[in-house]
């Protein structure tokens, strides 16, 4: 992300899914893994990146506080949420 205007700075959720994506080849090769064992795959970016946009805001909170690290109020309102869903939604809960 854009460390001077963090404020607006934003990405498609396509740019970490394309074809070149190092986060597309991650993802693949875990999900291998869920196929075989009993591992389950909760994917954070797409909770990160509601409607395909990834902000380093929202509603005026920074959701990272730097470029490794989810932010109190990203985790509480995005991630945190999401979790909990997908983990009623495979029955671990």
């Amino acid at each position: 992300f854009n460390q001077l205007g963090k404020k607006y700075c934003s990405k498609s959720l396509s740019y970490f899914y394309s074809q070149d994506g190092i986060y597309k080849e991650i993802i693949n090769k875990i999900k291998v893994l869920t196929l075989e064992n009993n591992i389950y795959l909760f994917d954070g970016l797409k909770a990160m990146c509601p409607e395909n946009e990834c902000n380093f805001s929202l509603n005026k909170k920074v959701l990272y506080w730097d470029s490794n690290h989810i932010s109190h109020y990203g985790s509480k309102y995005l991630l945190a949420p999401a979790i909990i869903r997908f983990l009623e939604s495979e029955r671990l809960i």
